[in-house]
């Protein structure tokens, strides 16, 4: 299986709450801009589905693969409101792999 590309939309409460995500890369560095952490379990990015490793394509409908990675933090800070859309591109093969370490690490946890 390859990539696929989704919409994600990640919603906060107000406006002051982080969106609760780093990202890493942009075209100044030379690397694809993705998303490096999500920084807990009760953030919006989280329980938005938004991942580690998502390759980040658009912040609403503004293309960002090939903006410095400055620009794109002023851009997702810029974003007005409670819910902007990403979207994304997802590796299927890095989405089973994490599967595959978050079972191993519950089981870990469980027999541990």
């Amino acid at each position: 299986m390859g990539a696929e590309v989704l919409k994600i939309n990640i919603s906060r409460k107000d406006i002051v709450q982080s969106w609760g995500f780093k990202i890493v890369g942009g075209v100044d560095v030379g690397l694809v801009l993705k998303v490096l952490r999500i920084v807990g379990v009760d953030t919006p990015a989280y329980e938005s589905g938004l991942q580690e490793h998502d390759v980040i394509v658009k912040v609403g409908e503004e293309l960002v693969t090939l903006m410095p990675h400055q620009q794109v933090v002023d851009t997702i800070r810029r974003v007005t409101g409670t819910s902007p859309e990403l979207t994304v591109q997802r590796d299927a093969l890095s989405t089973a792999s994490e599967s595959s370490a978050n079972a191993e690490q519950s089981s870990v946890r469980k027999n541990g």
